[in-house]
């Protein structure tokens, strides 16, 4: 008798510790998940920092100023679009990053979260009376970008994006 009350106390505690371990997995996957999509968002961030400052270096230096940036994205797609003047970072998030409909601001970069989990971070340089000339795109991977002021006509600075 004493040997089968042993044995019901060790299946009794393999049950508990393996429920144990599936409820910390249902719990804590989601959660690491989450901790994956938010470094991107960070980086993301970053890059756009360091496009629209060469974009305000160049812009003061006069035609013919460039600068080249190395970037490296882990993921997500940049769009740099001369219809709109404006470069764009779009990332589909799988968690609530931020809390949907959420728009704000950190200097010249516009941060949107929408419901359908979708970040975006704009660049507008309409305000700024500069035209981008090129239309460019680029996801995940290391890139060369450069940044060249085309000189003023129409009113307006004349910005080149380039991916080389």
């Amino acid at each position: 008798m004493k040997g089968l009350g042993r044995f019901m106390a060790f299946v009794l505690v393999v049950a508990i510790s393996v429920a144990g371990i599936i409820v910390v997995l249902r719990v804590g996957k989601p959660l690491l998940d989450k901790t994956e999509d938010y470094p991107q968002f960070t980086e993301a961030k970053n890059i756009m920092k360091q496009i629209n400052s060469a974009v305000k270096e160049v812009l003061f230096e006069g035609k013919g100023s460039s600068r080249k940036l190395a970037i490296l994205s882990s993921g997500g797609r940049y769009v740099v679009s001369s219809s709109t003047d404006c470069i764009t970072y779009t990332m589909l998030s799988d968690y609530e990053l931020f809390t949907p409909g959420m728009e704000t601001t950190e200097g010249d970069l516009t941060i949107r979260f929408y419901s359908n989990y979708t970040l975006e971070l704009v660049l507008n340089y309409t305000a700024m009376n500069v035209n981008i000339t090129t239309d460019e795109r680029w996801g995940k991977g290391s890139y060369n970008i450069l940044v060249k002021n085309e000189g003023y006509s129409g009113g307006k600075n004349k910005i080149s994006i380039e991916v080389l």
